[in-house]
């Protein structure tokens, strides 16, 4: 095995939806022959430890490096970990830093020592073009809906879909993440060009074999029982829900949602906490996504559209029934429905990060979106080809050969070299 003459450094945000992936990234530059290295703080190794037990065929392996640190708040981790992030990248200086945009002051250490960096954008290039739009050409305060300006799609939202910048914790957020992405020297996104052109597509990173494996792995007993479950179910029968690892509804919308699965009569996997029931099954935790979608029982997939779920339901080919909640997710939703034609809204119209100040969507709302997507009408048979084109572009993507493959490949020969383009970072968190 030829020894690795790239270095890169990964500089994941603590939460599942954004480490996970940035893990998935450096495994796959270290199978693609770069010396990956992931850079935490302290207190943060119990999380990414299982993620990073890996070793590929050719008996490479992705590094761990601490930092030390005297708190596990993410408030406090950039005033905490600048110093020691700093004496790192002095020390043993990498060929880059790849660093996640809600770590916007990585880029003012990389810059002081002078290692080149990579941000890396955990949502889809489209929100990245509707922040950018919106921004140069702010709508009139009284226009409702919002259309987005400069987009090949005709994409409407409610102004109560969007965030509100005039808050200012929410406009200086946007502001960091913005100047950081400026600033960097280019921008990774978990996307595939088929997909997604004009910057740095690698993905779809749940595709990776070892992804699967890992999720496997971690699968607790109540994930592994549903594996089971499934097989005994028809295909294309079963409606899987997970509103992803941060999301919190109330008791009331969690009712709807359980009196509309009542109502169809239909199998499913949900994603929360409780026990088992006798229809359905509900886990509680963290699911392994990548195993429950890719199989044929699966259906239907009712998600918040954080894009790490777009993405593995575009990969496994199911259509999705879209319920967004907060930060980019109401983005995702147009491209998953208006763009992409792969899958249906279930109505969804308040931007809030209060369980408390959401719409209450009812059950014949709820019961009539899955249904659109799984009841084997002409809408749901559309669906699921267009659904069964993108995930075999995706596949394509990411096999030898294909667009993200090649990506991988153009970008670290870059590296290796000392040459990259200075690719336009899209405004945006």
């Amino acid at each position: 095995m030829e020894a690795p003459d790239v270095d890169v450094f990964f500089l994941p945000y603590m939460v599942p939806g954004h480490y996970r992936p940035m893990v998935g990234i450096a495994k796959l530059f270290a199978t693609r022959g770069a010396r990956a290295s992931v850079v935490a703080a302290a207190t943060d190794p119990a999380a990414l430890r299982p993620l990073l037990d890996w070793t590929d065929l050719s008996g490479r392996s992705v590094q761990f490096i601490l930092l030390p640190s005297s708190s596990s708040s993410m408030a406090d981790l950039g005033a905490v970990l600048r110093e020691p992030l700093r004496r790192l990248l002095r020390e043993q200086p990498p060929v880059c830093l790849v660093f996640d945009a809600f770590f916007p002051w990585a880029i003012d250490v990389a810059e002081e020592v002078g290692v080149p960096t990579f941000t890396f954008h955990g949502s889809s290039c489209f929100t990245s073009c509707c922040y950018k739009m919106l921004g140069l050409h702010p709508p009139p305060p009284q226009a409702d809906p919002v259309v987005v300006p400069g987009l090949p799609h005709r994409v409407e939202l409610l102004r109560t879909q969007l965030a509100d910048s005039t808050v200012p914790f929410i406009a200086a957020i946007f502001s960091k993440i913005t100047e950081s992405k400026s600033r960097s020297d280019g921008m990774l996104v978990n996307s595939f060009y088929e997909l997604e052109a004009d910057v740095w597509p690698i993905g779809p990173l749940s595709l990776l074999s070892d992804v699967a494996a890992t999720a496997a792995r971690d699968a607790g007993e109540d994930a592994g029982g549903s594996l089971r479950w499934l097989d005994g179910k028809k295909p294309g029968s079963v409606v899987y829900i997970c509103f992803g690892s941060m999301a919190q509804l109330s008791g009331a919308q969690l009712g709807e949602i359980g009196a509309a699965l009542e109502t169809m009569e239909c199998p499913f996997i949900w994603v929360t906490a409780g026990g088992k029931e006798s229809r359905g099954i509900l886990i509680t935790g963290w699911a392994p996504q990548n195993l429950i979608l890719g199989h044929a029982a699966v259906g239907a997939f009712m998600t918040h559209c954080g894009w790490n779920s777009c993405l593995e339901a575009v990969a496994a080919g199911v259509p999705m029934v879209t319920w967004p909640l907060m930060a980019e997710q109401f983005f995702n939703e147009k491209l998953v429905t208006q763009v992409l034609g792969a899958g249906v809204g279930v109505g969804s119209r308040v931007w809030t990060m209060n369980e408390e100040e959401r719409d209450l969507i009812g059950r014949e709302d709820i019961r009539r979106a899955i249904a659109r997507v799984i009841d084997g009408g002409e809408e749901a048979a559309a669906l699921r080809r267009r659904a069964a084109e993108l995930a075999s572009s995706a596949r394509k993507a990411v096999a030898e050969g294909g667009s993200s493959y090649e990506n991988v490949g153009c970008l670290i020969d870059q590296l290796r070299r000392g040459e990259w383009c200075k690719l336009a970072a899209a405004a945006g968190p």
